[in-house]
């Protein structure tokens, strides 16, 4: 084998950090430009050849009604919201800023709840009398003298609770 010789040159400073940083910079930028064409023309080539493979498979008529039906879902999306935002008009009140809910959700102070609490006001006016009915029961069942009086008032008891 052969002896590696090695000299030394004086005041020989080579190249500096800046300037090999600026080669490596241009190198850089080539490279990011040259992939960034590649990136391009595969994005194109993929599309060509995803039409060419639906053609190859014979799914082409799919895909078309697959595009056709998504634009119909849309059209009906933006339907639904036009009547979910009349039905919430009702349920959530007309300040539109204050709909976080679904449409569905019945908030305090909506015409709905307005709506509800006055059929429910019937309702809860019987729930009230019958819980009345109920203590004046208990107090008096227990002043009963015998068991015919408590059967007399049980029975008292039971008319009224019908008529309620």
């Amino acid at each position: 084998m052969g002896e590696s010789t090695i000299k030394i040159i004086r005041n020989d400073r080579g190249l500096d950090f800046r300037r090999i940083e600026q080669f490596i910079n241009m190198f850089r930028q080539k490279i990011n430009s040259a992939s960034s064409k590649l990136d391009k023309e595969l994005a194109t080539n993929k599309k060509t050849l995803m039409a060419e493979a639906y053609e190859h498979f014979g799914i082409t008529a799919e895909v078309e009604a697959i595009k056709v039906i998504d634009v119909q879902i849309e059209a009906l999306q933006e339907q639904r919201e036009v009547h979910e935002n009349k039905v919430r008009d009702f349920t959530q009140g007309t300040d539109s800023s204050n709909r976080y809910n679904t449409y569905d959700n019945i908030r305090e102070n909506s015409p709905i709840h307005a709506f509800i609490d006055k059929g429910a006001a019937e309702l809860e006016a019987r729930k009230t009398a019958m819980r009345q009915l109920s203590v004046s029961l208990q107090d008096n069942i227990w002043f009963a003298r015998d068991i015919d009086e408590a059967i007399h008032i049980y029975k008292s008891f039971t008319k009224e609770l019908e008529s309620i």
